[in-house]
Order: structure tokens, then sequence, then C-alpha cells
């Protein structure tokens, strides 16, 4: 009885891990259905605050093939954060083999790290510095503008190449009642006591910066405006 009860648990598990590869398959677009809301998978830089609530319910999860153009589904564990009362994140598939995929509400609108309006605050951790700086108003209208031209591909941005090394300081974005923040911004420490700024996604850094460890000097007065915070 014991080696029936050990092959089903070897076999479920099997299972189990198979659909959490199906979840992540990049030739798999899955969608799963909560509490009658859709939800897609979550592949941006946001971190969910909140811890994740111990309670498992149940939702149901459909895989579309694009190679095949086969469709299949089943129901699957969901589980909620704690604070996000909308359920803008789910974490969907969580169990001892795996740690989930977290997925995010379709119909919600991502806010963006140059979203102004929806940004509660922005602190800057320096470089050896252990003090975090909370951007006044204006030094984070200023930040914004100057992350602005980066990501616009400015011309009058001047680039440099780094070590490699990661980022000695970060950026913390937080929203306005979002149940996310976002600490994708580096700072790094460089020569004559200056700083540079790149982002902690690789590819986003090649596309913007054109090499993954390339970064962007900080004006010497956007670090003025920001020691003042």
């Amino acid at each position: 009885m014991k080696a029936y009860k050990f092959v089903v648990a070897f076999f479920m598990g099997i299972l189990i891990l198979f659909c959490s590869c199906t979840i992540t398959n990049k030739n798999s677009e899955s969608v799963v259905n909560f509490n009658g809301t859709k939800y897609e998978k979550y592949q941006g830089t946001l971190i969910q605050t909140g811890n994740l609530s111990a309670i498992t319910q149940q939702g149901h999860i459909t895989y579309y093939n694009n190679l095949n153009k086969e469709e299949n589904g089943e129901n699957i564990n969901v589980n909620t954060y704690e604070g996000d009362s909308s359920n803008i994140f789910i974490l969907v598939g969580q169990n001892i083999w795996n740690e989930g995929v977290v997925f995010h509400k379709k119909a919600d609108i991502l806010p963006r790290i140059t979203d102004g309006d929806r940004i509660s605050s922005i602190s800057v951790n320096l470089p050896n510095d252990a003090k975090p700086y909370y951007l006044s108003s204006q030094a984070k209208t200023d930040y914004i503008r100057f992350l602005s031209k980066i990501i616009n591909s400015d011309s009058g941005l001047v680039i440099i190449k780094t070590d490699g090394s990661p980022g000695e300081g970060s950026v913390i974005t937080n929203y306005k009642n979002y149940p996310a923040y976002d600490s994708s911004i580096n700072i790094k420490s460089i020569s004559n006591g200056r700083f540079a700024l790149n982002f902690s996604e690789s590819d986003k850094n090649k596309r913007l910066l054109k090499d993954t460890n390339n970064a962007v000097i900080i004006p010497n007065w956007l670090i003025y405006e920001i020691k003042k915070s």
C-alpha cells in the first residue's frame, strides 16, 4: 500500500512539474481565469508587496500552443497577496516542487517608472552612502525627466562602460495605491566621485544603452538635488 501511495505521489509530482513547465513555456500562451477575471503571465520588473496568502484557492488555466495551435486547460492552485484587495497580481501553481508563476490582471494598466502622476515616492540609495534620499517634489520631477531622456535615447547623454559589477546603489519607485514597487534602476560609482545609472535588466540596458555593462552619467546638478532631499 505504501509503495502504491509513493508511486501515485511521484506521478502527481511529475504532472505538477509538467504543468509548471507549460506555464513558462515560451511557445505557449497561458491565460488564468480566477473569480471571473482573466490574468496573463507577468514578465516585468515590478515586485509585489505584501505577504503571500496562506489560503490556496482554485482557478482555471488555459494553454494555447503557438506551434501546433492546440488549446487545453485545467484547474490550478492560486494564491493572492495580502494588501492587494483587487487581486491585481496572483501566484499560480505554487507547490512543494515549484515556486509558482506570477500572473497579472489583464484589464489593469501597469505603472511605469516615468509615470509621475502614479508615483507616490522615489528613494535613492547612492553608493557608499547609508542614507536613503527620499526625493523632494522638484528632485522627483527632474529625475523622471532625466530618466525619460534615457528611455527616449536622447543624443545629449554621456554613456560610459562600467566593469560589469552589480549595482552599488539603487532607486526604489513606489506607486500610489498599487501593490508593487520597482527597483530596476542601479546607481554606479565611477571616477572623480561621480555617479552613473543603468538598468538591472540586461536586455533593456543593451537596447537603451547599447551594451549590457553601459551606464549613463548622472549630471552633478541632479545629484545635488537628490542630496538636498
